[in-house]
């Protein structure tokens, strides 16, 4: 999925133009556009503009954040369950279908972030960092650190069904994060799905506002 934003104070022309741009590099890709309406967005019309050019509401999204200093420094997790940094592509296959089982997404789409990923590189010089969870030899849970702005943010926390409510979740979801402490930063964020806010809850996060969220895909165009 790609995503976009308002800058605040940006001239509603090139607003108009941001949306229409967007549109056409999502579907080059195949991916669906994601745009979240964050605290103090303007114009205040945004959504209705969003839905003027084909996207749709879809939900609102709680927005989250904890100190990194108050981070625990372990969750309990079954034995032999594991969690390390995707660092070359047969690995990151792992996690694209991973995530892919996760979210009961299709072949097509965790291909496609694969590839995104792939282009993109690993390791400490890009901002994405892509987390695996193995039990024993099989992987069952991701996470993605975006390190922007001063601020650690977690996206992309799926566990696969077989293995979900035993503690895997928060545990790819901290490891990042401890690793961003480490690093320097202090503060952690993210947007939190029903399934997994008292997950977060547990490893200290907040919630700090709601942000709605539209949508357009391929699929419905």
């Amino acid at each position: 999925m790609t995503y976009g934003l308002h800058e605040p104070g940006e001239p509603l022309h090139l607003l108009e133009r941001n949306i229409q741009c967007r549109i056409p590099h999502a579907t080059e890709r195949s991916v669906p556009l994601g745009w979240f309406i964050t605290p103090g967005t303007q114009p205040e019309d945004l959504g209705a503009r969003l839905e003027a050019h084909g996207l749709r509401y879809d939900e609102e999204e709680p927005g989250m954040s904890v100190d990194l200093r108050t981070l625990p420094d372990r969750v309990e997790i079954p034995d032999g369950v594991r969690v390390v940094e995707v660092l070359d592509l047969a690995t990151l296959e792992l996690w694209a279908r991973t995530w892919g089982e996760s979210y009961d997404a299709p072949e097509a789409k965790w291909r496609s972030r694969y590839e995104f990923r792939a282009a993109q590189g690993l390791g400490p010089t890009v901002p994405y960092r892509p987390y695996l969870a193995f039990w024993g030899d099989q992987p069952v849970a991701t996470s993605e650190l975006f390190l922007g702005a001063g601020v650690a943010a977690i996206v992309w926390v799926g566990t696969v069904p077989a293995a979900r409510r035993l503690g895997i979740g928060a545990a790819v979801t901290l490891a990042p994060l401890l690793d961003a402490r480490r690093m320097g930063y202090r503060i952690g964020a993210l947007t939190a799905s029903n399934l997994g806010y008292r997950v977060y809850q547990q490893l200290g996060f907040r919630e700090m506002c709601r942000l709605p969220v539209y949508l357009w895909s391929p699929e419905e165009h």
